[in-house]
């Protein structure tokens, strides 16, 4: 009954105000001299009102399309009649639409053996952290099934499912926790030629209710990094061979399993030079320009992280030293793809000044400064953190980086250097390469497949 008064109270606020322009004010001075009278009598044809909305389904859905989607699953409960319009695929493909790049609300990632969905809202703190285990069972999955996640798009997720006694049987699959929904894909064409190194899924909901999976593949006996791409598409639930190809320019063949996809693009972060991003819209394969590196500091090692929220490409930028003390940059990808722009750059010793656990110091030799001649000892300082996230703040202009420390995993925001603890660990992790790759971006959708 109470998701039934709510409701009734979003109607009557959306009728009072398209009918607040017509309201004289004759009426409302006449209307003092009978407020107890009228009071009652308003109430009473409130409640009418109200009725008579919720029985009017057309307008109702037009309300219900406004609802975010955790409401609507708790709304399924009020009548089968409620049931019955939210769960239809008008309904999910047209909510869909009206909410295409929202900001993700959680993030899905495996600790400790079981995948949790970790909120990013405003836990101030809490030790006991908003998350929670999500349910599979629409999986179908057995004892002898396993199943790898590959990556999440705005709502959906692609996985691998394998079985552990039949060699021969496994599948690629895109699923919807929220809806418990699954779909099968059939196999690419390409397994039997060639060596399968990335597979991501590509959904932007603003531009077509429909899915696509890029499958990108290596040959096996022709030239060293020749690859080519095969695209599956939901809406005829078939692959097509991309008609070009193109050389592995990475070191490592995971990355293509890291593929982050952002304005009709799947884009790859090359850890060296240059990365590339395929458009799905004209099949067309670019070069993206990474930073400069910063030319005065010598540098032992360089680590990036590539992400996207509400619609923007993130790059995190840290050079690894323990001879100096760089700092950590976030830069955001322009529209048009003319440049990075330098969000935020911000010493990380900000953050370890409150969470001490990340700050790691050695004894060094100095033999790589800028003087050949000295060979003295000194201490460095590193940091142990891990980038797992990237998330534009609720300002709409600053970026927050989500942190796993050795204890915890905390949100943190450069523009006025504040962090919130998201969840605190029950056993302190290893933190390497700063990166933890069992994570994606979860956002809840209606999204129909």
């Amino acid at each position: 009954m109470a998701y039934i008064n709510f409701v009734y109270g979003l109607v009557i606020m959306m009728m009072s105000l398209s009918s607040s322009a017509s309201t004289s004010t004759s009426t409302t001075a006449s209307a003092g001299a009978s407020t107890s009278v009228a009071t009652a009598e308003d109430s009473t044809s409130t409640t009418t009102s109200a009725e008579e909305v919720g029985e009017t389904e057309d307008l109702l859905i037009q309300i219900l399309f406004r609802l975010p989607v955790k409401s609507l699953l708790r709304f399924k409960c009020v009548s089968k009649r409620w049931k019955s319009i939210i769960s239809t695929p008008y309904f999910s493909i047209n909510h869909t639409r009206r909410n295409p790049k929202p900001i993700s609300s959680s993030l899905l990632m495996l600790n400790d053996r079981s995948l949790i969905l970790l909120s990013l809202g405003n836990h101030e703190n809490n030790t006991k952290a908003d998350y929670r285990i999500p349910s599979f069972g629409f999986f179908n999955i057995t004892a002898d099934v396993t199943m790898r996640i590959l990556g999440m798009c705005n709502g959906l997720m692609l996985c691998f499912i394998t079985s552990a006694f039949k060699e021969h049987e496994y599948a690629y699959c895109v699923g919807n926790i929220t809806t418990k929904q699954l779909r099968k894909l059939p196999p690419p064409s390409m397994l039997a030629s060639n060596l399968i190194i990335g597979m991501n899924l590509a959904f932007d909901p603003s531009n077509s209710p429909h899915f696509k999976v890029i499958c990108v593949g290596q040959h096996f006996m022709q030239d060293a990094g020749s690859c080519e791409i095969e695209i599956y598409s939901s809406e005829t639930d078939e692959w097509k061979l991309w008609n070009g190809s193109f050389c592995n320019p990475f070191d490592i063949l995971e990355v293509f399993d890291r593929g982050v996809f952002c304005n009709g693009a799947m884009h790859w972060l090359n850890f060296g030079g240059d990365s590339f991003y395929f458009v799905l819209e004209n099949e067309v394969m670019k070069i993206m320009p990474m930073p400069p590196m910063h030319s005065d500091i010598y540098t032992t090692k360089r680590l990036r992280f590539l992400g996207q929220s509400g619609g923007y490409l993130h790059l995190v930028d840290f050079e690894s030293n323990l001879y100096h003390n760089p700092p950590m940059d976030i830069y955001e990808m322009r529209k048009d793809y003319s440049g990075w722009i330098l969000k935020h750059r911000f010493d990380p010793n900000n953050i370890a000044m409150e969470f001490p656990e990340m700050t790691r110091e050695i004894r060094v030799n100095t033999q790589y400064t800028d003087d050949e001649n000295d060979t003295s000892i000194h201490t460095a300082r590193y940091y142990l953190c891990s980038i797992m996230s990237t998330r534009r703040a609720p300002d709409g202009e600053s970026i927050e980086v989500i942190l796993l420390l050795p204890s915890r995993i905390i949100a943190y925001n450069p523009k006025d250097n504040s962090s919130r603890t998201l969840l605190v660990l029950k056993k302190r992790v290893a933190v390497q390469d700063h990166k933890w790759y069992d994570v994606h971006q979860f956002t809840e959708t209606l999204s129909w497949l």
